[in-house]
């Protein structure tokens, strides 16, 4: 339908970084001090909705996977932009706990759509050699793109501090809706059934690290440290004149390599 609509591979690709990252820019400079204080999150609350997003995107990373591995590559960031768009559209207009944890299920659904699919994407439609470069470009633009976001999570939040969420949002949607009409997939092929990412790999992953990790005294310190630090960590959050902070306290490195 939209077949001589499509654009080149690597602008689209830019388009997609620059998009993605003034968007998420955007959102991301107003999440915490709207959760704290629009929807009034407890510290407590707030570790809860970080940790839903987590374990969601955890849970959903090989069932979506296999969307961009076996169907199409294109489709799954399509939908994946959607979802994670509509994700925060639903935190962005209901400052409520219990929608902003649905929110965190559905953007971190949206989210394993994409991860990986980008990059896979443009390798195969250009190939490896000049994806690497252009990853490097890509990568610079997202980053001024990231500078607008602030910029305009500023202008657009002084009174709002919804505003930036729900208009990041929408963007994100027109992402997905926008790659539905110009962009192209060629030289997709897809994997083997044998090179596919399953449940049964990242378990056998897992193992074959922990078996590392016991074997060397060192690096059982350094995973100690990591727990004892998750563990200690102490949220304040100290929210006065649109102000939000967060100070954790963790044990000194140093000290358990010693």
């Amino acid at each position: 339908m939209f077949a001589n609509l499509k654009l080149n591979a690597r602008f689209v690709y830019l388009f997609i970084e620059f998009s993605a990252s003034s968007f998420f820019s955007m959102m991301f400079v107003v999440t915490s001090l709207y959760e704290a204080t629009v929807a009034g999150l407890t510290p407590v609350q707030l570790i809860l909705v970080g940790t839903t997003l987590e374990i969601s995107a955890f849970l959903f990373e090989v069932p979506t996977g296999i969307v961009a591995d076996v169907y199409s590559r294109r489709s799954s960031i399509i939908i994946g932009y959607v979802l994670m768009g509509v994700g925060f559209l639903v935190e962005g207009f209901f400052p409520f706990f219990a929608s902003i944890l649905l929110a965190q299920v559905i953007w971190g659904l949206g989210y394993t759509f994409t991860s990986g699919a980008s990059q896979a994407w443009i390798t195969d439609e250009i190939g490896e050699e000049d994806a690497n470069k252009l990853f490097l470009h890509a990568r610079q633009i997202g980053l001024f793109a990231s500078l607008i976001g602030m910029g305009l999570a500023t202008l657009v939040g002084a009174n709002n501090v919804a505003l930036p969420i729900q208009v990041g949002a929408v963007g994100v949607i027109l992402i997905g809706l926008t790659l539905m009409v110009i962009m192209p997939e060629t030289q997709f092929h897809p994997i083997p059934r044998e090179d596919r990412n399953t449940w049964q790999h990242m378990w056998h992953t897992f193992n074959l690290g922990m078996d590392t990790v016991r074997a060397k005294p060192r690096l059982m310190s350094i995973v100690g440290w990591v727990f004892s630090t998750v563990s200690t960590a102490k949220v304040l959050i100290v929210c006065g004149s649109s102000i939000c902070s967060i100070h954790f306290s963790c044990p000194s490195y140093s000290a358990i390599i010693k």
